[in-house]
Order: C-alpha cells, then sequence, then structure tokens
C-alpha cells in the first residue's frame, strides 16, 4: 500500500494524469486533489481500461506510476463545447512506484525532421530531435507552455513507406537554451478521440509500426556496442 499521501507526490503544477494499457494511453484534466484522492475530467463518455495511472512526481523526480487503478464515474456536465464527464481514482490502497520514462530507448535523429503541431487551433513547426514508443523530444522557436494538449503529425522516412503517425499528446517539458534561445519541449503521447472504429484501427497500426521503427533502432544501437 501507498504511504505517502497523493498531495506529497504529484507535482503541484501538473495539470493531467495519464491512463494506459496496452494499446493506449488517455489524458485526463486535473480538477482536484485530495489527500489520497484525484478527481479529473474528460469528455470521453466512459473510463478506458486501464492496466496503469501516472503522473508527474515533485521536484523532476519522474513519474509517479500505480498499477490496476479504479476509475469511478461521478457526473456529467454540459458545456457550451461539450459534454465533460467528471471521474475520481482513489489511490489509498494501491502501490505506486517512481519511475524516469526518459530512461526508456529514444532514438536521436541526426538528419533534420520536421514535426508539425497544433496547439489551441495555432499550426507550428518544429524539429524532431528523438522519439520513442511513448514520446517524442523536438526543438521549437516559439514559446510554448507545459501542461497543454497539442496534435502532431510524424512523419519519419522508413525503409520503401515513411511511418506516418498523427497522435495527440501532452507538452512535459519546455526547457530554453539560453545559449540558442530555442526551446527543447518534451511531449508525451495520448489518444486522440476517434470518428469511427476504422480510425481507431489505423491509429493503432501506425502506433504499432513506430514501435516496431523504435525497438528496430534500438537492436541496432545494441548489436553495435556489444
Amino acid at each position: 500500500m501507498s504511504t505517502r499521501h497523493i498531495k506529497e507526490l504529484i507535482d503541484p503544477k501538473t495539470r493531467y494524469v495519464f491512463l494506459a494499457n496496452a494499446e493506449e494511453t488517455f489524458a485526463g484534466a486535473i480538477v482536484h486533489v485530495d489527500p489520497d484522492v484525484i478527481y479529473f475530467s474528460s469528455p470521453k463518455t466512459t473510463p478506458p481500461a486501464s492496466d496503469v495511472i501516472y503522473f508527474l512526481a515533485q521536484g523532476a523526480a519522474g513519474i509517479v506510476q500505480f498499477n490496476k487503478p479504479r476509475v469511478e464515474f461521478l457526473q456529467t456536465t454540459s458545456t457550451a463545447q461539450m459534454p465533460v464527464h467528471l471521474y475520481r481514482v482513489n489511490f489509498e490502497a494501491l502501490d505506486y512506484t517512481i519511475i524516469n520514462r526518459r530512461r526508456s530507448f529514444r532514438y536521436e535523429f541526426k538528419d533534420f525532421f520536421p514535426v508539425s503541431f497544433n496547439v489551441f487551433g495555432e499550426y507550428m513547426a518544429a524539429r524532431l530531435m528523438n522519439i520513442s514508443e511513448g514520446g517524442l523530444r523536438m526543438c521549437v522557436d516559439t514559446p510554448i507552455h507545459k501542461d497543454v494538449l497539442c496534435h502532431l503529425q510524424i512523419k519519419i522516412p522508413h525503409e520503401e513507406q515513411a511511418i506516418r503517425f498523427n497522435t495527440d499528446g501532452v507538452i512535459v517539458y519546455a526547457d530554453r537554451n539560453e545559449d540558442t534561445k530555442q526551446i527543447t519541449v518534451g511531449i508525451s503521447f495520448v489518444t486522440p478521440d476517434f470518428s469511427s472504429d476504422s480510425d481507431r484501427a489505423a491509429y493503432l497500426t501506425a502506433k504499432t509500426k513506430l514501435g516496431e521503427f523504435v525497438k528496430e533502432k534500438e537492436r541496432a544501437v545494441n548489436n553495435h556496442t556489444s
């Protein structure tokens, strides 16, 4: 069982919790945090079946991850744009670990690869620096805030057919380089809403291809260094 309250673990500035299973990752906007309960909202009518739930730890310690969370639906509130559904997760009886997801293998790009992304309806361009199965790191010239949702369009040349991966993401950090004045941005992928089952299937296929690409590069690096 966890021995520290959520408020002692979570970064007080973080705005999202992440719910993940073997195929997809979802983001919920944090509404309120009690000592052992997080309340979050989502446009989704039902919470995903999640193997883990995680959020940013205090003091840049990494990610606080809980296994087998039980997500409870509370109520639906109508807004001018769309219905918003409120959920909560009680962490009192859940074990947690603190991990550093940045330590997972990330393929570093030596050549220039552009990334197109959309924040609040504004399209921007960035340079792709590295990528993993769960996120990417990119470089931008325009100041950008962390803890906001964005949409990304990624194209990676690969053998005979390029990998095209369109996904949502949450900006988890945006650090300015004082020498170059450029901003390094870290993004964690989250699954977008789909208008059809075929759109979801296409997304999962592209996500699988990206995962295979990263694993292929990891094997090549390991073989070269062994």
